[in-house]
């Protein structure tokens, strides 16, 4: 083997190691489940209610009970809730609707 196929070899080599040991990004760590923030047919699975079982079938726009992944940053920025939020509204029809104005009011 040549000087020069040996030294690109070992580059390749320490390439490889490092591509696979830098972390692809912190944002991605950083998922979870926004609640409040989906639009009509939007929502990322079940909804905390029981209303509907699968994702996108949600026919409300911001109810509390449904969810969007989306980093916690977005979250906060949008105005969404974490589960245990959403879970003290979404039985009280007064405040489902109160949160549900806000958000329109807020994304119009």
């Amino acid at each position: 083997m040549s000087k020069k196929a040996m030294i690109q070899a070992a580059l390749l080599s320490v390439v490889s190691i490092a591509a696979t040991t830098i972390p692809v990004s912190s944002h991605a760590d950083s998922l979870g489940k926004c609640f409040g923030i989906a639009k009509a047919g939007q929502n990322g699975c079940a909804g905390l209610t029981g209303n509907h079982t699968c994702k996108g079938t949600s026919s409300e726009n911001y109810n509390p009970g449904d969810f969007k992944v989306v980093s916690q940053d977005e979250c906060k920025k949008m105005g969404g809730l974490s589960k245990d939020e959403a879970m003290d509204i979404v039985h009280d029809t007064a405040k489902v609707k109160a949160f549900e104005e806000m958000m329109i009011k807020r994304n119009s």
